[in-house]
């Protein structure tokens, strides 16, 4: 049995005067934010349906050239793309396109980027981080007892730590809060990178600024 065909959806950001498109992007969260960043735009999701679903309209999604996008309309009521009335073509939009294209690629890269620094702590099982929040918050209220074994049936998540571990409950504690302490110092390092960087591409007001915060973020982040 043939692996089925996954679509992929498309995503636009135009400009609102014109409708007219200034990206095209993938990753629907890129458009949010650039829609949110950005005054005079509007973001539209899942463009491919319901006209461009078949691999004829995937493929001319995905053919425009990023500096053909202006050359594109967005009709939102039959959602479909026709071509732009030459007149309404200026420098400013091809100028907010360009813009938008390098944000779009920044932004890419600081979320894959960030992603791959944060794999680490992913474990891939349902509810797992529900879990280790638990564990944590169990093995803090052990630590604030006086590390009291009287009242340990009150934290499972110690006491297993503890079992499997061949360790003092006090140690399993101990452990866990030191655990708990290294992830957290972990996400914050990475959610300083992301507030900076994201807040930097969102000020950004020329393609130039953002290719260099985005070599910037390369050598400040240890995933390239």
């Amino acid at each position: 049995m043939g692996i089925p065909y996954v679509v992929k959806n498309y995503n636009i950001l135009i400009d609102i005067s014109t409708n007219v498109v200034l990206t095209i992007e993938k990753r629907a969260s890129i458009i949010s934010f650039l829609s949110d960043s950005t005054p005079g735009t509007r973001p539209f999701y899942t463009v491919n349906s319901p006209n461009y679903n078949s691999f004829t309209g995937l493929s001319f999604l995905g053919n425009i050239e990023p500096h053909d996008y202006v050359d594109w309309t967005w009709e939102s009521k039959t959602r479909k793309f026709s071509k732009t009335n030459p007149e309404v073509l200026n420098g400013d939009l091809r100028s907010a396109s360009r813009l938008m294209k390098s944000k779009c690629k920044a932004i890419n890269s600081f979320v894959s980027n960030l992603n791959i620094a944060r794999f680490k702590y992913m474990t891939g099982i349902v509810l797992q981080e529900t879990v280790y929040a638990n564990k944590s918050l169990q093995a803090k209220e052990f630590k604030e007892s006086g590390y009291n074994e009287n009242l340990l049936v009150e934290y499972p998540y110690v006491e297993q730590y503890a079992t499997f571990a061949k360790m003092s409950p006090r140690q399993a504690a101990d452990e866990i809060l030191f655990k708990k302490n290294l992830y957290d110092q972990h996400l914050a390092k990475t959610e300083l990178l992301r507030l900076k960087y994201f807040t930097l591409v969102k000020n950004a007001q020329k393609p130039e600024e953002v290719d260099q915060i985005l070599e910037d973020f390369k050598s400040d982040c240890h995933y390239k």
